[in-house]
C-alpha cells in the first residue's frame, strides 16, 4: 500500500466541491489556535502555499509506519450496516410452492431493498406478480427461443442474434438489447450483456425490480391500487392474463405478510411549513449553481418571513456581499446579518435532522446527486429538509425531483418531496474520493432560532 501525503490529504478532504470553507490567515491561526487540532486544520485548509509547507513539514516529523497506519484509517470508510432480510426461505417456499436457492433468496432481498419494495403492500403486490409471471419460480427464462424478437428495433435488437440472446429473462422477463443495456448500465455490470442466461442466474429478481421501479409501480401501490390494477400494469391488458392466479398469489402473500394491526403505533412524522424556491427560475446568471443559496433562502423564509425581498434571488444578492454562493462561510455570514446564527456540521445524521425539525428549523443539506446510488459522483448539490417520517426525509429540492436510484432529475417540481432515508443517506453521508457510504458523515447547515 502506498503511503499518504498530508498535503494531498488536506486538499482532498475539502475537495468535495459542494462547499468551500474560508481559511484563516497564518497570523490569525497563530493568534487563535494554540494548540491546533489537525481535524480543524484540514477543515479550513485551502491548499495555500504556506499551508502545504506546514503539512509537508509535519509529514517529515512522523515515522513512516505511523503514516501507513494513518493511510489505512483515512482511506477505509465504514461499511454499510447489514440489511435485515425482508423475506426468508420459509416464507418464499410457502408463497412460490417450491424451494429457493440461497443465491436466489439473496437476490430477492437485495431487490426488495434496492427498489424500496419495503412496505407490506409493496411486498405483497410484487411477490404476487412475480409468482405468476415465473410460474411459481419454474421459469426464470422465456421458454421460446427468442427468434421472434430478431430485428425488433422497438426492443433495440439491431444485430444478428439479438433476438435469441436477449430473450426474456428474470421473473418479470427482461427482453431486448435496449432493456438489457439499460439494466447493465444501471446495475454497473457489463456481464448482463452476455444475455439471458447471465441475467436469469445472477439477477432473476433484481431485473424484475428494475422494471418495477422504471414503471413507477411502488407509487401505484401506495395510492391503494388493487391487484387487478397492478396486474394490468404488469401484463398490459385488463383483465390481465392469469388474473385469477395473480389474485390467488396476492391472497397467499397477504397471509404471509399480514398487517400489524390497529394497535401498532403510527410512525413519528413532522412537516414544517417552508416556502419553496426553485433555482431554475432565477433571473440571475447563477441559476445552475445557486442551490446552496436557494436552500438557505428557504430557511430564512421559514424562520424570518419577509426578512429578504425577491425570494432566493434577493437572498443571493445578500450572499454576494460576503462571498460566493458555494462558500459556506458566505452563507453563514449572510444568515448572521439577518439575525440567524448557523454553523456547518460535517458529521450529521438523521438524528441531527430530526432534532432540528422538532425545533421547527429547516435543515439545508449538501449531498452527492449524480450517478447511481451505489456509486455517486460529482460536485454535489444542496436542498432544504423540511420534515421527516419513518422512511423518508421530506425535502424542498431547488433543482426538482431527483430519482435517487439513478441520479437523474425526472421533474422540475421539487416542493414537498419524500426522499427515502436509505437512498438519500447513501448520497448524503459519504466520505473519501469515491464517496463511500459513511454513516454519521452528512453535511448540514445547523441554524438557531432568530435572535430578533
Amino acid at each position: 500500500m502506498n503511503g499518504i501525503a498530508f498535503s494531498d490529504w488536506a486538499d482532498g478532504a475539502i475537495g468535495l466541491g459542494w462547499i468551500h470553507c474560508q481559511s484563516t490567515t497564518r497570523q490569525s491561526v497563530d493568534q487563535a489556535m494554540h494548540p491546533i487540532q489537525l481535524s480543524d486544520a484540514v477543515r479550513y485548509s485551502k491548499g495555500l502555499p504556506h499551508q502545504i509547507e506546514a503539512w509537508t513539514w509535519l509529514q517529515e516529523q512522523i515515522p513512516p509506519e505511523t503514516l501507513e497506519d494513518f493511510a489505512i484509517r483515512f482511506r477505509t470508510a465504514p461499511q454499510a450496516p447489514p440489511q435485515q432480510d425482508l423475506i426468508n426461505a420459509v416464507q418464499s417456499e410457502a408463497l412460490f410452492g417450491r424451494p429457493i436457492s440461497a443465491e436466489q433468496l439473496a437476490d430477492l432481498n437485495a431487490c426488495l431493498h434496492r427498489f424500496e419494495i419495503n412496505t407490506l403492500a409493496r411486498i405483497r403486490h410484487f411477490l404476487a406478480q412475480i409468482a405468476h409471471e415465473s410460474g411459481g419460480l419454474q421459469w426464470l427464462e422465456e421458454l421460446a427461443d427468442g427468434c421472434a424478437y430478431e430485428r425488433r428495433r422497438d426492443l433495440g435488437n439491431t444485430q444478428s442474434g439479438d433476438g435469441p440472446r436477449f430473450k426474456g429473462a428474470g421473473v418479470i422477463q427482461l427482453t431486448g438489447r435496449a432493456n438489457y443495456e439499460a439494466f447493465a448500465q444501471f446495475i454497473g455490470d457489463p456481464g448482463v450483456m452476455e444475455g439471458h442466461c447471465y441475467v436469469a442466474s445472477h439477477y432473476p429478481f433484481t431485473s424484475a425490480g428494475f422494471w418495477w421501479h422504471r414503471n413507477g409501480i411502488n407509487a401505484e401501490v401506495d395510492r391503494g391500487a388493487s391487484c387487478r390494477r397492478i396486474s394490468r400494469l404488469v401484463n398490459g391488458r385488463d383483465p390481465a392474463h392469469g388474473l385469477e392466479e395473480r389474485e390467488s398469489y396476492y391472497a397467499r402473500a397477504l397471509g404471509l405478510f399480514p398487517d400489524a394491526g390497529a394497535a401498532a403505533a403510527e410512525p413519528t412524522a413532522r412537516l414544517l411549513k417552508v416556502p419553496y424556491f426553485s433555482q431554475l427560475d432565477s433571473s440571475t446568471e447563477e441559476a445552475h449553481r445557486m442551490c446552496f443559496s436557494s436552500s438557505c433562502a428557504m430557511l430564512v423564509a421559514a424562520l424570518k418571513p419577509g426578512a429578504v425581498s425577491g425570494g432566493d434571488d434577493g437572498y443571493l444578492s445578500l450572499v454576494h456581499q460576503f462571498g460566493d454562493t458555494t462558500d459556506a462561510q458566505a452563507q453563514i455570514q449572510a444568515l448572521d446579518s439577518l439575525g440567524i446564527q448557523a454553523r456547518l456540521e460535517t458529521h450529521a445524521d438523521f438524528r441531527t435532522i430530526e432534532t432540528q425539525i422538532d425545533r421547527g428549523i429547516p435543515v439545508p443539506c449538501g449531498f452527492i446527486h449524480k450517478g447511481p446510488v451505489e456509486a455517486p459522483y460529482g460536485d454535489g448539490h444542496w436542498l432544504c429538509v423540511v420534515g421527516y417520517d419513518a422512511k423518508a426525509v421530506l425535502v424542498n429540492d431547488p433543482n426538482g425531483d431527483l430519482d435517487l436510484l439513478s441520479g437523474v432529475y425526472v421533474s422540475r417540481n421539487g416542493a414537498g418531496l419524500a426522499y427515502s432515508r436509505r437512498n438519500f443517506g447513501r448520497r448524503w453521508m459519504v466520505a473519501g474520493d469515491h464517496y463511500a457510504f459513511a454513516p454519521g458523515m452528512g453535511w448540514a447547515l445547523i441554524a438557531e432560532p432568530p435572535t430578533d
